[in-house]
Formats: structure tokens, C-alpha cells, sequence
């Protein structure tokens, strides 16, 4: 609503989100590093934002 709206707030509101997103994203990757588990992280993610590990090279179903 509100940047439908034009008030400055959702710029704000999307802006901390965003912040907030990445920030445990990076905490993850962090983690993810350490333990040696960053390949599946990554397919974890990537399933979870696209629905597959690969974006673009799994075959058509």
C-alpha cells in the first residue's frame, strides 16, 4: 500500500527488510563456510528462490 500510495515510508520499510535479509543470508554463508557445507547451502537456496539448485540447466520436466 504504501508504495503504491508514493509515501516515502515503503522505500524505508523495504530498505530494512532487505537489510535484514541479507544480513542472515551472510550469517548462513558465514556458518555454511566454516562447517564446509557451502555447496549445499547454495542448492538449498537456490531451490528455495527458484524451485531448482540450478537455475536454467535442470531439463524440462
Amino acid at each position: 500500500h504504501y508504495s503504491q500510495a508514493g509515501e516515502m515510508l515503503a522505500a524505508t520499510l523495504v530498505t530494512i527488510h532487505n537489510l535484514a535479509f541479507f544480513a542472515q543470508f551472510m550469517t548462513a554463508v558465514r556458518e555454511a563456510v566454516e562447517q564446509g557445507r557451502l555447496d549445499e547451502l547454495a542448492g538449498q537456496w537456490l531451490t528455495a528462490m527458484y524451485g531448482q539448485s540450478r537455475p536454467g540447466k535442470n531439463p524440462p520436466a
